[in-house]
This record gives structure tokens, sequence and C-alpha cells, in this order.
């Protein structure tokens, strides 16, 4: 049932499938009776993460160090000296390997010349009031979390207290202090622009806290006197756990969309007719959409650069190098045709994601609309035609070089 429970919890929280792999290895191969066979686990999982995501760079390695905590008594290792080397060596040697990892992975992926696009986020806009209910995300990040983490919170308080002689105080300083500034670093990401409209940034904490509440639940804490610590959760707080996923299931309840399969297949070959006649003349730059060049839907040359999310990325972050050579490119008519979403310079003083819209209405619509004019991706003969575009956010149009454009 914990099992079953936690799997809907990570679901709820937002763990991404590759950023799981950064779990399941530390957990499966991490062991203080295996020093080598762990720092070994500790640096791949650390390499993994220096190529998916910045902030989980210290992750693999504080994964493995709460597991050293909750399995092994300092007195087991006769001093607090000895007993720290092993965690400090998993957290240096951890955080130097993710480093070691991006580095060689900016000149294989094509991206050297914007090396400086890797570390965007550290350059983007911090929304605070995020963290509380807004448009956003109703909830709000801190009350969401709270709300979502709270049984587990609540079992590892209960536990804290019922054991605290159990375990040697470092331990206890190091299980919390975790928690602590990864619950920090996750509010943090959460209110950088293009986040806080959900908990996924709040991933590592919750995966560290589970881990933790799973140790305990599970009778895998050593306590100092050598036996194994086995936890019982309350039952207040296993009957507000299982509510929980539901209360979050009802809230989403909606009718099923119904897809029109007719006329979504018949504006998709309009777009294919026009992107690969296009194609003929030059390169198609599929800005949105990107996954039918990926699977040869439409058989046109991928272009690399400005994917939707890299392209926001750097105007969030105003990456003035890639954002003037975006708009040389357009000046100059590099492209045959984009495909995109509908585009607009709408500004909006509120609302939600309102400056994510601003941002991109800014730094990248007007720079499109400019040199280059919408063709409608529908067709007269059938009204459902354009379904494909109206049924989805995310509204497919096709632009191709203006005559002449605006000054």
């Amino acid at each position: 049932m914990f099992a079953g429970w936690f799997f809907l919890f990570l679901l709820r929280v937002g763990v991404y499938y590759h950023l799981e792999v950064m779990v399941f290895v530390p957990v499966l191969f991490v062991s203080s009776k295996h020093p080598w066979r762990s720092l070994a686990a500790v640096i791949f999982a650390s390499a993994w993460a220096g190529i998916s995501r910045v902030n989980w760079f210290p992750v693999p390695a504080m994964i493995a160090i709460m597991i050293y905590l909750l399995e092994e008594p300092v007195s087991a290792r006769h001093s607090i000296r000895r007993y720290l080397a092993q965690p400090l060596l998993w957290g240096g040697v951890g955080l130097g390997a993710a480093l070691a990892a991006q580095a060689v992975y900016i000149p294989l992926s094509g991206n050297e010349a914007n090396a400086n696009a890797f570390a965007s986020s550290f350059f983007s806009q911090l929304l605070w009031y995020r963290l509380w209910p807004n448009d956003s995300f109703p909830l709000g990040v801190v009350p969401g979390i709270l709300i979502v983490s709270g049984p587990l919170l609540a079992a590892l308080v209960i536990f804290t207290s019922s054991f605290i002689r159990s375990l040697h105080p470092l331990r206890w300083v190091g299980i919390w202090g975790m928690l602590t500034v990864l619950f920090a670093g996750g509010l943090v990401v959460s209110v950088k622009i293009g986040g806080g409209g959900d908990l996924h940034n709040m991933d590592a904490y919750a995966v560290l806290i589970g881990m933790a509440v799973a140790f305990f639940v599970g009778g895998m804490v050593g306590g100092e006197d050598g036996q194994k610590v086995l936890a019982k959760l309350q039952w207040p707080v296993v009957a507000i756990a299982l509510l929980m996923p539901l209360v979050f299931i009802v809230h989403q309840l909606s009718p099923i969309q119904k897809f029109n399969e007719k006329g979504n297949q018949q504006a998709f070959s309009q777009l294919k007719g026009m992107a690969e006649k296009a194609g003929q003349n030059g390169q198609v730059l599929f800005i949105n959409e990107r996954h039918l060049v990926t699977f040869h839907e439409i058989n046109v040359p991928l272009v690399p650069n400005y994917e939707a999310v890299s392209l926001m990325e750097m105007a969030m972050s105003n990456n003035q190098p890639y954002l003037q050579q975006f708009y040389d490119d357009l000046k100059q008519h590099r492209f045959a045709a984009i495909v995109t979403s509908k585009l607009n310079t709408v500004m909006k003083e509120e609302g939600a994601f309102a400056e994510e819209n601003n941002i991109w209405n800014l730094r990248v619509s007007p720079y499109i609309l400019c040199y280059y004019e919408t063709v409608p991706v529908s067709t007269s003969s059938e009204p459902t035609a354009t379904a494909y575009i109206e049924a989805d956010d995310s509204r497919i149009e096709f632009y191709v070089p203006r005559a002449e454009p605006c000054h």
C-alpha cells in the first residue's frame, strides 16, 4: 500500500521520468558495506544529472548520503570523523562528476558556441508571488507542497520524536538538514519565470522525504544499538494520506474531449503538403510540433536551433547572442517556412503566466511577424478541417517570408 501510494505521490508532485534514473541507481547500488560499488553508482547517477538538470547536480550524492545516514550507526564507525568520511567523499565526487559530465556534453551537443545557454536559468527573473495562490497555480507552491507532502512530513516528525534517542544527533541533523536544503532550493527554482505553475520543481525534496519515511516504515533504519528501527504509521496520517490523491483527482475530473480524427487528418495532410513543398526551396523551421519531423511524419530536414522550449528559455534569460542570431536569421529569410503556434503581440497585465506571455510577445513574436506572414492551415470544403489547430492550445500556423518586411 505504501509503494502504491508513493507512486501516486510522485505523479502528483511531478518527478520527470528521466530524473528517476538518478533515484533508482543509488537506491539499488549504494551500501556502506560496498564502498566501491556505491562510489561508482554515485558517479554514474551524478554524470546523468550533469546532462539532465542543473538543480539535480548534487541530488544523487544526497540520496546516497541519506541512505547512509539511515542505515549506518555512528557507533559502527567509532568516531564522527570516520563516519563523515564516506558521505563527504560521495558529495565531492558526485558534484564533480556532474560538472564534468556537463563540460563534456556541451561540445558534444553542438551548442558550444552558445555555452552560456546551459546556465541560462541563473539569469532569469524570479517571481516570488508564485509561492502563494495565484492565477498560474491556484494552490501556490508553498501550500501545495505542504498539503501534498503533509502525510510524509507528519510521519517523519512523529518518527523523529519517537526515536530521537535511537539515532545519533548527527544523523538527525543530516536527515533534516538535507530536506531543508532541497525544500528551500525547490522553492527558489519554482519562482523562476517559466515555473511555479505546479509542484515539479519540488521533485528532489519529494523523493528524499519519501525515501526517509520508506526506510522507517520498512524497518531499514539502523539504530545506534545495532537493532533495526521499525516505525508504525499512525492511523490519522494513513487516513489523510489515502484521501489526498482522491482530493486532487476529483478536482480534475472533466468530460473526455472527443478527438476529431477526420478534421485533424485533413489539417495534417495540408500541413505536410505545405511543409514538404516549402522544403524544396529551403529550410523549414518547426518551432512547435517538431515531433512530426523527428518521427518522419513530415519529410523535411530537422533544423536543430530555435525549438519552442529552448527559444523561450533564451528569451526569458535574455540571451542576446542567441536572440540576435535568431533575429538575423529571420531578417535574412533563412527559412523557407516556419511552423509554430499562433502568434500575437498582446501584452497582459494579469492572468496565468502573464510574464511568460509578455516575454514571448516582446522578444520572439514581433520579429517573426515582422519578416514572415501566416498562411492558413485549413480547407474551405470541410468545416472540421481546422480541428487539428483549434482542438489544441498550441494552435499551429504556417509562416512564409514577407515580400516587404516591416521596418
